[in-house]
């Protein structure tokens, strides 16, 4: 009987564990970056993902809720979106043959989904 309350202690914690982890692999305070390139003929595509972990979209949501009742709207998340695509294409550089490319924004939006304790998680996607 006493092995059975072991077994099933360590099958508790290793399932805690689990979900911890699937919650946010890389901690609440990590803020993620991906850039996915396609190269066709015609068109460079680049595509930016950020992923925000509870804390940094905690401070980010501050700025995002901008008439301040604590729950950013799909509207604001979209002002928010635009601006900072615009911000972080600031700093990107494309040549092609040596010449600048300029770049568009087609596509943004920011998303929250549920994080730990009651916090959002913060996703930007920038195309």
């Amino acid at each position: 009987m006493r092995r059975l309350g072991v077994l099933l202690a360590v099958a508790a914690m290793v399932l805690g564990v689990a979900s911890v982890a699937l919650a946010h692999p890389l901690g609440n305070a990590s803020v993620n970056h991906h850039v996915g390139v396609r190269v066709t003929p015609d068109v460079i595509e680049l595509t930016h993902l950020v992923d925000l972990a509870e804390i940094p979209a905690f401070q980010a949501l501050r700025q995002v809720d901008t008439d301040n009742d604590g729950e950013p709207t799909a509207a604001e998340l979209a002002t928010w979106a635009g601006a900072e695509c615009t911000r972080r294409l600031g700093v990107v550089r494309v040549e092609v043959s040596g010449d600048p490319v300029d770049l568009t924004p087609v596509s943004v939006s920011a998303e929250t989904v549920p994080g730990e304790a009651g916090l959002s998680i913060l996703r930007l996607t920038c195309t």
